[in-house]
């Protein structure tokens, strides 16, 4: 039994924690790592992602106008691909904004999920 209770910016979780960790849990993880780092992340957001995409953009312009305006989000269908006990079985997109591509895929690597860069330049798959 893995006694691990993972925790923004603590780095990489032992291996028996992501062996046990649901691919939701695992998110959280990654998602917790980037909120840690001022990065403003919006999960299942709409079902559109260039809709969804300007108006997170205004709302971290709003937020941090004087910050980098840093952001990732998923849409509501792609969240869909997680079954209720946190297993997703299809693909998730994640959108982000053209600097926190590199963060993006540090926080996924650390939380143990396999992912490659998306279909443009601005989002990275993540694989179940």
């Amino acid at each position: 039994m893995c006694h691990f209770q993972p925790a923004p910016g603590q780095g990489a979780p032992p291996p028996c924690w992501l062996l046990a960790a649901t691919h939701r849990r695992r998110l959280d993880l990654a998602v917790a790592n980037l909120r840690h780092y001022g990065i403003i992340v919006v999960p299942a957001w709409g079902e559109d992602a260039d809709r969804a995409r300007l108006a997170i953009s205004a709302l971290a312009r709003r937020q941090c106008p004087d910050g980098l305006g840093s952001y990732v989000f998923w849409t509501a269908h792609a969240d869909q691909g997680f079954d209720a006990g946190g297993t997703l079985h299809s693909d998730l997109e994640l959108h982000h904004s053209p600097d926190a591509a590199d963060a993006v895929a540090a926080a996924l690597h650390l939380a143990g999920l396999p992912h490659q860069p998306g279909r443009d330049r601005d989002s990275t798959t993540i694989h179940p």
